[in-house]
């Protein structure tokens, strides 16, 4: 995978660099030129997240629509489409959104408290359950096989989901495998190491867990 970062702006256009493309700059009215701009669509509000694939082809956001959008990266391409999330909330935003390690799904935590997994080979949504009681502000993959999920949200919970063993409570709601309990604000962030065992969560109480 080559380096390379993603700049979003609030006039809904998203700009690929490359650094190993970028000349340092000798004054700060100097810009860096970016390889491809991507203007954005069906915006509401704003862009919300973006996602690099890790086959380094394609990148992923969202917005407050009911949509997550595929763009290439390649600057000679000019696909781009819309995903469907077809979600039941009339006012809906992915707030998260990540690739699965083998590229070939896109992993969305959203505003009505809902997970949902999209398969890119069929184009369309594969999986789509409740999972916190609050917003969903983050989500990640946990390993390398795309079974084991994390997510964090508004709740101050962090959940730990595996694709592989999903059964319902006596609500009729799924099942985490773990509720990692002890932040006392939304969750903003979490990251796994890749290896099932460890993650990180950041939280609005001001404190990072481990």
């Amino acid at each position: 995978m080559c380096a390379m970062c993603v700049y979003m702006y609030t006039d809904h256009t998203i700009r690929l660099f490359r650094f190993d493309h970028i000349q340092y700059c000798s004054s700060w009215k100097q810009r860096a030129k970016p390889f491809k701009e991507i203007h954005a669509r069906d915006i509401g509000w704003s862009i919300i997240d973006v996602d690099y694939s890790p086959d380094s082809k394609f990148i992923i956001y969202s917005s407050w629509s009911p949509y997550v959008h595929l763009a290439a990266v390649d600057s000679m391409s000019d696909y781009h489409e819309g995903l469907f999330l077809d979600p039941e909330a009339r006012r809906f935003c992915a707030f998260s959104v990540k690739f699965s390690p083998d590229s070939r799904e896109i992993l969305a935590g959203a505003n009505d408290h809902c997970l949902y997994v999209f398969d890119l080979e069929t184009n369309r949504r594969t999986v789509c359950f409740e999972a916190h009681d609050n917003d969903i502000n983050t989500v990640c993959f946990g390993d390398d096989s795309g079974n084991l999920i994390f997510s964090g949200s508004d709740d101050a919970y962090c959940k730990a989901w595996d694709r592989r063993i999903i059964s319902n409570d006596s609500r009729g709601r799924v099942k985490p495998v773990s509720v990692f309990v002890g932040h006392t604000g939304g969750i903003t962030c979490v990251s796994a190491r890749g290896d099932s065992r460890y993650m990180i969560s950041n939280s609005k109480d001001q404190s990072l867990k481990l």
